[in-house]
């Protein structure tokens, strides 16, 4: 199992109080079952894919690196400093 995150609130009641009001792992979902199936569809069945024109998906993952990745700040104008 793949765990893609960990969701925890948490509140303070005092100066070393704290409770958990919920905690959860996060595993894939949404697009993410799309991409594993097709890996797992692709492997299973190899000639389902060399005998019919299925789109291929690879891309969405670089697609969505390049999105999510982080962008340098754009530059402070300077009549700002």
């Amino acid at each position: 199992m793949h765990v893609a995150g960990i969701d925890i609130d948490i509140v303070r009641t005092g100066e070393d109080d704290f409770y958990v009001l919920e905690d959860n792992l996060r595993t894939p979902s949404g697009v993410s079952y799309m991409l594993e199936n097709r890996v797992i569809m692709m492997r299973l069945f190899p000639e389902l894919f060399a005998q019919n024109r299925i789109a291929p998906v690879d891309h969405y993952r670089r697609n969505c690196s390049t999105r999510c990745a982080p962008r340098r700040r754009p530059p402070t104008p300077r009549w700002w400093c």
